[in-house]
């Protein structure tokens, strides 16, 4: 056997281990640094774990009862709420409803009162209207009839001062009323008074122009005024009447 040999060879060998394990030493220390590491964080987050499960059930356990009362009073709390508010709308409504029916109770009643004033004007304006036209045709009736012994001047004056008299009542009736008047019907009472004011004024004329007396034009004239006259009272009459459903 030749120990040279051998220990040369032992020697190298031993050279060789040291220097691979100098070598490799680093490596082997991270990795078992980062086993270990590892090794913390799953310990750890198994021990996190287990602590959130343990308060997890020390919460919910206890509590649970607890959370679903808190629940169903937040469900009785809403309908209590959605009841007040739906009874909110029922009390707004009906104080509607009434203060609408109080102003067509109110509307109906000035209605029937506004009705009722037209009525009393219409009468009223009716009575003065009449007279008017029957003083107005007797200014210069085609067909006169008069006292013999009464002064034909006399006579002209005393028919223009009562002409004058109805005139004027019929004038005040119509404009003293004139509130409760619709306006097409006053506007035509207005016209019916200014017919039978030219009847009045041709009449004055008719008498200044025959020095006193009334000559036959005169009474064609005067016919023709009056009819005119006539035609717009029938048409303010029957605008009346079928105003007020009397008339078709």
């Amino acid at each position: 056997m030749d120990w040279n040999h051998i220990t040369v060879g032992s020697a190298l060998g031993f050279v060789v281990g040291v220097i691979l394990a100098w070598l490799i030493k680093p490596y082997i220390d991270s990795y078992l640094k980062k086993k270990g590491e590892n090794k913390a964080v799953f310990e750890d987050g198994t021990r996190i774990n287990r602590q959130t499960e343990g308060v997890r059930s020390e919460f919910v356990g206890p509590n649970a009862y607890a959370a679903e009362k808190a629940k169903a009073a937040a469900t009785k709390e809403d309908i209590q709420e959605i009841t007040r508010k739906i009874e909110e709308v029922k009390n707004s409504f009906s104080t509607q409803l009434e203060l609408l029916k109080w102003e067509l109770s109110m509307r109906a009643t000035l209605y029937r009162l506004a009705a009722e004033k037209q009525f009393e004007a219409l009468a009223e304006i009716g009575r003065a209207l009449y007279e008017m036209e029957l003083s107005t045709r007797r200014l210069r009736p085609a067909l006169d009839h008069f006292d013999p012994d009464e002064p034909e001047e006399e006579r002209y004056r005393r028919r223009w001062g009562k002409w004058a008299e109805t005139r004027n009542d019929f004038m005040d009736a119509v404009e003293k009323n004139k509130l409760f008047l619709p306006q097409d019907v006053y506007a035509q009472f207005n016209v019916i008074l200014r017919l039978s004011e030219k009847e009045s004024i041709d009449f004055q004329a008719c008498l200044a122009y025959g020095e006193g007396r009334l000559k036959g034009s005169a009474y064609l004239q005067g016919q023709k005024n009056i009819d005119e006259m006539d035609k717009k009272i029938r048409e303010a009459l029957t605008a009346i009447r079928q105003r007020y459903g009397i008339e078709g």
